[in-house]
């Protein structure tokens, strides 16, 4: 999240996404981007095809050894993601790298849409047979919670304007992938900017992209009740 992370954070995957209009030369620069950050992400996963996906639009992706972080382009968009979240200072420096390098070979983008999206896995333990909200949120998509909301289960899903960006938001009850006994609460924020097709070069995004980042935390803290922060900060509760 913004500054240190939380000691218990909950992010199992952290993404940021420039969609611009098309531009063919992406795919004559992949080579040579590939050879600029192979020592960084050897591993190249090539598209299938998709039916009913042009495949221009479905993207290259390269990824370290470790598969835990990535950047993925096609000829409408570049993105990078971290499934090992180190922090939005190395985070952005990581994604400001590897834009600088893409931008310089494009020369431009005519930029769409600039997004960054938090996917959170949070465990709970039901109570009473019913998922305990309140012990998270204080309040999610407007709706204040309280002990006396109950939910046998969760899946919503919303688009909502705040302040200044766009969201697209979804709550959901999942199993767990790493202890599927268990589950977990699936807190999905993105948070993103439309353009007119506007011209940026990779200085410009950057500053799109740092604002993206505050509007998705802002959301984040907006929502977790204070004893599920206090859990994050490794203070108990929960």
């Amino acid at each position: 999240m913004d500054g240190p992370l939380y000691p218990n954070q909950p992010l199992i995957n952290v993404a940021t996404e420039v969609r611009f209009r098309g531009d063919l030369k992406v795919e004559s620069i992949r080579p040579e981007f590939h050879q600029l950050i192979r020592d960084g992400f050897p591993q190249l996963m090539v598209p299938e095809a998709e039916q009913g996906v042009a495949p221009a639009l479905q993207h290259y992706r390269f990824e370290n050894d470790q598969s835990s972080q990535g950047v993925q382009i096609a000829v409408h968009s570049f993105s990078y993601y971290s499934r090992d979240y180190p922090g939005h200072v190395a985070f952005l420096a990581v994604v400001e790298s590897l834009l600088d390098e893409f931008v310089r070979l494009i020369g431009k983008l005519y930029v769409n849409r600039i997004g960054w999206r938090y996917i959170n896995a949070i465990p709970f333990a039901r109570e009473n047979g019913m998922v305990p909200l309140h012990r998270f949120f204080g309040q999610i998509f407007g709706m204040e919670l309280t002990r006396d909301h109950l939910f046998s289960s969760a899946d919503m899903k919303a688009t909502l304007p705040i302040n200044d960006a766009q969201y697209n938001m979804a709550l959901k009850t999942v199993q767990s992938k790493d202890a599927p006994q268990e589950e977990c609460l699936l807190l999905d924020i993105d948070a993103f900017q439309t353009y007119e097709s506007k011209k940026m070069y990779a200085p410009d995004v950057m500053h799109e992209i740092r604002r993206a980042h505050s509007s998705g935390y802002s959301v984040f803290e907006s929502l977790i009740a204070e004893s599920y922060r206090a859990y994050l900060i490794g203070e108990g509760g929960g």
